[in-house]
């Protein structure tokens, strides 16, 4: 597993943990050369201290979703990368209005 501080790029299997911003709406880009890879995200369930899956929380193809932070940590993992996989990741904290 590795820590992963976006804007970046993955292009291997496995799992990316990414500091949030608990409560606060994020928004991800995931775009790039998908090769038959799927990117699942889950997070970090303070209560129990494990990995939880989030709704509507896995991509074939470029996506965009927003989502507020249930905690500190989110977690990507990529499977079935191919020989091009080359994913660009970005998550930005939305800014609530003051």
């Amino acid at each position: 597993m590795a820590n992963f501080i976006p804007p970046g790029t993955i292009t291997t299997d496995g799992d990316y943990e990414i500091n949030t911003r608990p409560g606060r709406e994020h928004l991800m880009t995931i775009k790039g050369t998908w090769d038959g890879a799927t990117v699942t995200m889950t997070a970090y369930n303070d209560a129990d201290g494990s990995y939880s899956a989030v709704t509507s929380g896995a991509w074939t193809a470029d996506a965009e979703p927003r989502f507020i932070a249930p905690s500190g940590n989110i977690r990507l993992t990529m499977t079935n990368d191919g020989a091009s996989t080359d994913l660009n990741v970005t998550l930005i904290p939305v800014s609530q209005g003051r």
